[in-house]
């Protein structure tokens, strides 16, 4: 009995709390409850909400318009000594998610600014340990770098062409801000 006790406790220490955030209550409600907008005329107005800088301060606030449009969102930043991408910011079905700290460093493919990049969502969600949330596997994740520091990680199900018209136009919009990260 000692052993099966001491098995159980060593694995609560082993894995981070974040691993069971898909099961967290407060994310199955926002998932149960989340309707994605699918005007986008929102988004081609944040050029305009946005037309001075963006910077460490304000990202925040840009980073919250997007939660309505794609159901999970990720902010990434570049650590420059292991040259790994760290998670700052995330919203899960439109909750902002505030405990980031044990969460594990991504390695993103180095990319041109603004240049959209494809892959399967449930793979990227693996890596953060949140593939439950995917279980259907019918996700797609965009990733698209604002600044050399910067990725903004878009995981949606809306398939083709839909996500493909929101995701561009949401490009051309972030390329009309000045991201200063």
């Amino acid at each position: 009995m000692f052993k099966q006790l001491s098995s159980k406790i060593e694995f609560l220490f082993d894995n981070d709390l974040h691993f069971n955030l898909a099961q967290e209550p407060s994310v199955v409600e926002a998932r149960k409850n989340f309707v994605l907008t699918e005007n986008i005329s929102h988004l081609k107005n944040l050029s305009y909400v946005y037309n001075g800088e963006i910077n460490p301060q304000n990202i925040e606030s840009l980073f919250a318009q997007l939660s309505c449009f794609f159901e999970i969102n990720l902010l990434a930043t570049r650590d420059k000594p292991n040259d790994r991408f760290k998670i700052c910011l995330t919203t899960l079905f439109g909750k902002k998610i505030n405990n980031l700290e044990g969460w594990p460093s991504l390695s993103l493919p180095a990319g041109n600014l603004y240049t959209v990049y494809r892959t399967g969502g449930y793979s990227l969600l693996k890596k953060l340990a949140l593939q439950d949330l995917d279980s259907e596997k019918k996700m797609t994740a965009f990733l698209l770098p604002v600044s050399s520091r910067c990725t903004l990680i878009l995981i949606t199900k809306v398939a083709e062409p839909w996500s493909r018209i929101k995701i561009e136009t949401l490009q051309d919009t972030l390329m009309k801000i000045n991201f200063n990260l």
